[in-house]
């Protein structure tokens, strides 16, 4: 390899329990870098950052950024897990970037030869480190799913108006979990009704909803005028409203895998089962045959019976969801225009009936109104009114008076 070449340093931990590995690897490789020469200039890091992760890494996409300059030709890196744990596509990618930017990577610590054999000894580093992460992601899975069918919360905060309960198997001892942290090896985690009025504001969002006849726009605007903090204390909207009425826990259910986050593995309740690539890192929500659930699980705040009728409202109103919530929906400029309070504005069908006659009639609204967020003058208009207008204003931006045929919208 060359040296007296203009160098950086890349450093990468995964956790905050690594304490001496930054400070480790900036030793190594700076004792590396005065041996064989290397001038280093600057050195990027991201600090308890996944190796499989690279969205969050700034530091990464910083270094990449930076050798567009040219101002260095080499990175020098602890080694290969450093990089990059992902596989050896993505890994690879990165290395051509650099590449063609006129940088090498060199990893201090592996002794990688030059040449196509070097090629082949660091794609398969690259793959045997990355398979490191894919069975550490089924193991996890499986010891979560084991944990949550003995009726355990599997590290999500708690609900609204719950808290946390940090149990010991052994003992029975419990303990409450301030936020943030975390239980012992020798416990696990349970919910527990908070000791504040959420649990009242809970009870009386399922009465509204199911005794009441409130909608969720109805009951996040009696909220909010009431000044109401909302779960992460600013105002309610209809979407909070309806995935706190969606929650089995309030009826007393530990419920685990309603939606699936993992990058490498998902589950269908049973077992751990391997995602996709096209999958890899997306969001999600997983049908209730795939939930793991355990009834009784720990307190509820309200009936099971409640729970389950407001359930049972929402997945029948989803049945017979109305046109501008399909695909095929005639509101083509849903979401692309905006209320003079800045919120996007969506389309909705209003009915009025006379005469015992329905008239039926296509609307643009505020989304924050319809949510509950504000609860000002409703910004309806026409839809009929709003589309002419957008067209007209299509043909004068491309210069033309008429259409020469129809113009569909």
């Amino acid at each position: 390899m060359g040296t007296n070449g203009h160098a950086v340093l890349y450093l990468r931990r995964s956790t905050g329990k690594q304490e001496q590995s930054i400070d480790d690897q900036r030793w190594a490789i700076a004792a590396f870098a005065k041996r064989e020469g290397y001038v280093v200039l600057h050195e990027y890091v991201d600090d308890a950052v996944s190796g499989a992760d690279t969205t969050r890494r700034e530091g990464f996409h910083g270094m990449i950024e930076d050798a567009r300059s040219g101002g260095f030709q080499y990175v020098l890196v602890y080694d290969v897990s450093r990089f990059s744990r992902d596989d050896p596509d993505a890994a690879g990618h990165w290395r051509y970037v650099l590449r063609q930017r006129g940088v090498e990577v060199i990893y201090v610590a592996d002794n990688i030869p030059e040449g196509d054999e070097g090629d082949l000894v660091l794609s398969v580093q690259q793959w045997t480190k990355h398979q490191f992460l894919v069975h550490l992601s089924r193991d996890t899975l499986r010891g979560a799913i084991s944990t949550a069918r003995r009726g355990y919360s599997c590290g999500r905060p708690a609900p609204y108006g719950y808290r946390r309960l940090a149990v010991d198997e052994a003992t029975g001892a419990t303990r409450l979990l301030e936020k943030g942290q975390h239980s012992s090896q020798s416990e696990r985690v349970k919910l527990a009704p908070e000791d504040n009025g959420e649990p009242d504001v809970v009870r009386r969002i399922f009465d509204l909803y199911v005794n009441g006849g409130y909608g969720y726009r109805r009951i996040a605007r009696a909220l909010n005028d009431e000044g109401t903090p909302s779960p992460r204390g600013g105002k309610w909207c209809q979407s909070t409203i309806r995935d706190l009425l969606l929650n089995p826990a309030y009826g007393g259910d530990a419920v685990y895998n309603r939606h699936c986050y993992g990058k490498f593995h998902g589950t269908d309740g049973e077992r751990p089962v391997r995602r996709s690539r096209t999958d890899s890192g997306h969001t999600v929500h997983n049908g209730e045959d795939d939930w793991v659930i355990v009834r009784d699980a720990h307190e509820a705040i309200v009936p099971r019976a409640l729970s389950e009728a407001a359930r049972a409202k929402i997945n029948d109103k989803g049945r017979r969801r109305q046109d501008w919530q399909r695909p095929s929906s005639p509101y083509l400029l849903s979401g692309l225009v905006y209320c003079s309070c800045g919120s996007k504005m969506h389309g909705i069908p209003l009915v009025r009936r006379h005469n015992g006659k329905a008239y039926r009639y296509r609307k643009y609204s505020c989304g924050a109104y319809m949510s509950g967020v504000r609860a000002g003058h409703p910004s309806t208009i026409d839809a009929e009114v709003l589309e002419e207008l957008a067209v007209s204003k299509i043909l004068s931006l491309i210069h033309i008076s008429e259409p020469t045929r129809p113009l569909y919208i």
